[in-house]
């Protein structure tokens, strides 16, 4: 007996030892915010963050929104349910409340020291987070504001040439513009009726995909007396498009509102919005970003059911940051990144404000704005110059040193839209942001094969820009450098991005062995076309902009006349076929 109990003790001892590794690798997963915060029996609210990324490395070769959102959407839920599995059953068992994405693999729910502890000792858990509340980006003061008050079109839209291509018959139709931010007062009259769930009559707006509500409780920082939700003044988990802060609607007029009274504030009139709040009255968290992003990746119904990526918008604005001064580290960056990634993996544009901490370098120092594929914009006055405002950087709050912002737009002064059917002029990067994802809806009409090809868009942004300046220089750079910390590429020129975007193509088309000329392009209404060789069965059509065909025609001469006097203004395509090739195009009636 006497032999056998050294042994006994010597395995009692490894155990113990063993079990305390495995509690000290447990521990070490969860955030040290957490473990002092559930110190004394508290619960925290936090995200447990999985193992594992889908393969999305074919993506490059998946052309079209439609295939490439869909293939995204599969296989993030794929992942999400098989790596999540055993923590969604452990807190079913217990009718633990919990919030799963797949967007980022993550799980969000509030839990105690000890449920902390047992979710980190999954061996698919890879850490677990804080999930602190932030702030939307301060703009500068507002003027008051108008109840009605007509105005020519804004300085920002003459600026970077928005109306020379209104007159081509271009204004964003066809293209879904996302608003993540404060919500959005959808019956304000320069944007009810660019709203998709609108069907003409109030009483029949169909808000099922094309409205989230992610506020499901009121935030402690408001600073209420109680938490009730009638602090909020739309409520909590609203079934409709509400602002409780302005912003929102401000944001959301810049990229497409129009009353046709004379209020022409957005960019692109023609394009429809959709919108998701994440924040409450002007705070929100990674959760509520996550569950936005996601939405926006695959919309669902008004109770978060029955995702459908097919009705995913093309570009999104998100003209809100998440500070560290407010909890957000460069150790729970990395959740809302990776939401960036697959929303841009996915065919979605992320537009992103710079934010308003200037004009110190190094001030973009914010999610998303920091973010590699995030496209930040920061502000300009009527001189194309920097506001001093806006943030700089290079981006040294990460390390990384990356040149942001991408591009600049204006920003200063800028007349929009306000709650109660009013008006107001504000300032800041959440007004610049919006006049590029307002630019990206007019690129995509004018050559609906970019839709979904993020890359593509942003090169043409950049390409396209022209010279902005400021006072001050950062990292060694100066506004003659380009790209720079402080302008980026330079400021944003909607004529010349929407010229670029009518003759690329992401698709390799193979090419008629014919030089073809159309003009005169724009036309009051006769085309001619001009081969330089005459084909055999040589077929021609034009299609207008919602693909229907308008018109047909053999090819038997050089020349060919097109006859569109009959058919409304606006943008058309062509396309001419022979043996089995093809070439196309775009034209414009006056």
């Amino acid at each position: 007996m006497n032999q056998v109990r050294p042994y006994s003790l010597l395995i009692l001892l490894l155990l113990l030892s063993f079990v305390e590794a495995v509690a000290q690798i447990s521990t070490a997963k969860i955030s040290p915010s957490l473990l002092l915060d559930t110190e004394h029996g508290a619960s925290v609210e936090c995200i447990v963050e999985f193992n594992g990324k889908p393969d999305l490395s074919d993506l490059p070769a998946i052309h079209g929104k439609t295939a490439k959102g869909r293939a995204v959407f599969q296989r993030l839920q794929r992942l999400a349910d098989s790596q999540q599995q055993e923590v969604r059953q452990i807190l079913d068992r217990a009718a633990h409340p919990y919030r799963s994405f797949f967007v980022a693999n993550a799980i969000y729910l509030e839990a105690d020291r000890q449920l902390l502890q047992q979710l980190a000792g999954r061996p698919e858990v890879s850490r677990i987070q804080p999930n602190p509340w932030s702030k939307v980006l301060e703009r500068q003061p507002n003027v008051p504001a108008m109840a009605s008050a007509r105005s020519p079109i804004d300085w920002g839209l003459e600026k970077i040439h928005v109306p020379e291509v209104w007159a081509q018959g271009i204004n964003g139709t066809g293209v879904v513009i996302g608003g993540q931010d404060t919500g959005v007062e959808w019956t304000h009259p320069t944007l009810k009726e660019k709203y998709r769930g609108w069907q003409g009559n109030q009483s029949d707006a169909q808000h099922i995909y094309n409205w989230f509500d992610a506020i499901t409780s009121i935030n402690p920082l408001n600073g209420d007396s109680t938490i009730a939700p009638s602090n909020n003044p739309c409520g909590l988990s609203v079934n409709f498009p509400c602002d409780d802060n302005n912003h929102g609607t401000y944001t959301m007029g810049i990229s497409v509102g129009d009353d046709g009274q004379g209020n022409q504030i957005g960019v692109a009139p023609g394009a429809q919005w959709i919108a998701c709040r994440n924040m409450e009255r002007g705070y929100g968290s990674p959760a509520t970003y996550l569950a936005c992003f996601e939405w926006f990746l695959a919309p669902t119904d008004l109770d978060g059911n029955d995702p459908k990526p097919e009705l995913a918008p093309h570009v999104i604005n998100n003209s809100w940051g998440c500070p560290t001064f407010e909890g957000c580290t460069i150790d729970n960056w990395g959740i809302l990144e990776t939401a960036v990634e697959n929303l841009r993996a996915a065919g979605v544009v992320v537009i992103v404000s710079a934010g308003n901490d200037g004009p110190d370098c190094g001030s973009v120092n914010d999610p998303s704005a920091i973010f590699q594929g995030a496209f930040a914009v920061g502000a300009t006055n009527s001189t194309d110059t920097l506001a001093n405002f806006s943030s700089r950087g290079p981006v040294t709050v990460d390390g990384s040193g990356r040149i942001k912002p991408d591009v600049v737009a204006p920003g200063v002064t800028i007349r929009s839209a306000r709650r109660n059917n009013a008006f107001a002029v504000s300032s800041g990067t959440s007004a610049a942001g919006p006049f590029v994802v307002g630019v990206v809806a007019l690129m995509i009409e004018a050559n609906p094969q970019l839709a979904g090809e993020v890359e593509l868009i942003e090169q043409i942004l950049r390409e396209t820009t022209v010279s902005a300046y400021d006072r001050y220089s950062c990292g060694g750079y100066s506004t003659e450098d380009v790209p720079n910390p402080m302008t980026g590429y330079g400021r944003i020129d909607a004529l010349a991005a929407v010229e670029k975007a009518m003759q690329v193509s992401p698709i390799e088309e193979t090419l008629l062995p014919s030089t073809i000329k159309v003009y005169p392009n724009p036309s009051h209404g006769e085309f001619r076309f001009v081969l330089e060789n005459v084909l055999d069965n040589a077929y021609l059509e034009v299609f207008d902009a919602t693909g229907k065909k308008v018109t047909e025609l053999v090819i038997l001469e050089l020349t060919s006349t097109v006859d569109l006097t009959g058919q409304p203004a606006g943008l058309y395509y062509w396309r001419l076929r022979s043996g089995g090739q093809q070439a196309s195009g775009k034209i414009v009636k006056r």
